[in-house]
């Protein structure tokens, strides 16, 4: 089984909107024993257990539903269970009816779940297993990355393989309680552990799809106990650093990206004119009120001038955690260095680009608007230097 893992400051790839397509968290137990074939006990059990579901529907009519769960998970093709630590998510039990599939609701869903726990999360979680390789696909579009692969180890204990990052292959095999291993584990959770006959090597797995491209083939595995365990790479310290850096400047870019999907199609352009209806007057006052409310934690004053799907997006709770963050690292705001405008990317819209001056050095924030319009409807910030 492939575990792929989505973080707050990762891409969101702009998928084309759905028309009349949304997402909701749903109460609704008739709608989800008749959409998910489960009885009210075990929708109610799951509901008192920390696991939140979602339906997704389009044109008015539900079309798929998946669970997440916020406390504890169980994977029980491998006999795990496990207890989810704070800003991690673990999505499972995913469904689209099927006259929906092949449409493009699965990312769509997952997307839209991302968006709506992000503000109280940081680590999304999610599996699938080798043969369902429409799954996978879905997966990857909605921005998740493969770190690694569940299977059964020779003594059939369950571990898990290094495919991806090192260091969030690490944190994923910590929170599902197994060890993590370089090599001598089968992709194929299927054929996996000590009831298979190593002997009968690859050729003998028929249950691995040729279509798997990301995965390797299948090599079940042989001999007795534990593979060799991961080594820690020699740049790891640095990469660590890096990867902390990235986490405290980054996340908010989904934000942007969503605002800009719904907006306009996620249509680009890479040389459209910088056009706006704020005169430089005004922007320069708009980021002055917001680096003002980033300097005091005034949620409300930082937040003055955006637009409500922004504020949706980003709660006071998302901002004043961002804003220690930062802190941390670059010291009190100081003062602004410049306000220019920008093109943007995405048809449209404009960037207004503020380098503001903090005791640690000079970050940028790079509000975006549409070019007839006064919101902001995205921020991208950065550390300069």
């Amino acid at each position: 089984m492939a575990l792929a893992t989505w973080w707050r400051d990762d891409f969101l790839p702009a998928l084309p909107p759905l028309k009349n397509f949304h997402v909701q968290k749903i109460q609704n137990g008739a709608l989800l024993a008749d959409l998910c074939r489960l009885d009210g006990r075990e929708i109610h059990h799951r509901c008192q257990q920390g696991h939140r579901p979602y339906v997704a529907f389009w044109q008015g009519s539900p079309v798929a539903y998946g669970w997440v769960a916020t406390q504890r998970a169980a994977i029980g093709e491998l006999g795990l269970d496990f207890r989810l630590l704070p800003l991690h998510r673990y999505l499972w039990d995913f469904a689209t009816l099927p006259a929906y599939r092949g449409r493009g609701v699965y990312p769509r869903l997952l997307q839209e779940i991302l968006v709506q726990e992000v503000g109280t999360a940081y680590y999304f979680w999610i599996i699938r297993a080798p043969e369902n390789g429409a799954s996978g696909a879905g997966i990857r579009k909605a921005g998740f990355t493969a770190v690694g692969h569940l299977s059964l180890l020779a003594n059939g204990r369950t571990a898990l393989a290094v495919t991806g990052n090192w260091q969030r292959a690490e944190m994923g095999a910590a929170l599902l309680g197994v060890p993590l291993v370089a090599a001598g584990i089968s992709p194929c959770w299927h054929c996996g552990g000590a009831d298979y006959p190593a002997a009968a090597g690859a050729a003998a797995c028929s249950c691995q799809p040729a279509y798997l491209e990301e995965m390797d083939d299948c090599a079940c595995v042989s001999g007795s106990g534990l593979a060799h365990s991961v080594d820690q790479p020699a740049n790891k310290q640095k990469g660590d650093k890096k990867m902390i850096k990235y986490r405290v400047f980054g996340w908010m870019m989904l934000f942007t990206l969503l605002v800009t999907a719904v907006a306009c199609g996620g249509s680009n352009t890479a040389d459209q004119e910088a056009v706006s209806v704020l005169t430089q007057a005004q922007a320069t006052e708009l980021a002055e009120n917001a680096m003002q409310g980033f300097a005091s934690g005034d949620y409300a004053v930082w937040s003055r001038d955006w637009s409500q799907t922004m504020k949706n997006g980003i709660n006071e709770a998302a901002f004043l955690a961002y804003r220690q963050e930062v802190s941390k690292v670059m010291g009190a705001y100081q003062s602004i260095e410049s306000v220019t405008m920008a093109p943007s990317t995405t048809e449209g819209y404009v960037r207004w680009v503020v380098v503001a001056n903090f005791e640690n050095g000079q970050m940028e924030f790079a509000f975006s608007f549409p070019q007839d319009g006064k919101l902001v409807e995205g921020i991208f910030p950065r550390q300069l230097g």
